[in-house]
């Protein structure tokens, strides 16, 4: 009889270290998922106080009446990305 508690009581002290582990894994998760929205959100708010331009464009008409094959009309696109070269 008594062998048969002690393999109960082997039993329930086994099943206690993967439960741990399982809520201790989850926890764990759950925090760092936390601090990565907080980072993240921080981060999207922190770019939102001036004006953000990464290339100005402008179109102008090419002056004269220039078509392709088609019949479209050609435009003149200037494109200025990043800063002058000094």
């Amino acid at each position: 009889m008594e062998d048969k508690n002690m393999k109960n009581e082997n039993m329930n002290e086994e099943a206690v270290s993967p439960v741990i582990a399982t809520i201790l894994m989850v926890a764990i998760t759950v925090v760092l998922a936390g601090v990565l929205y907080v980072w993240a959100s921080q981060l999207a708010e922190g770019n939102t106080d001036g004006d953000f331009s990464m290339y100005d464009f402008e179109v102008n008409s090419a002056g004269t009446t220039f078509s392709t094959a088609t019949g479209e009309a050609v435009v003149y696109v200037s494109l200025d990305a990043g800063d002058e070269l000094s």
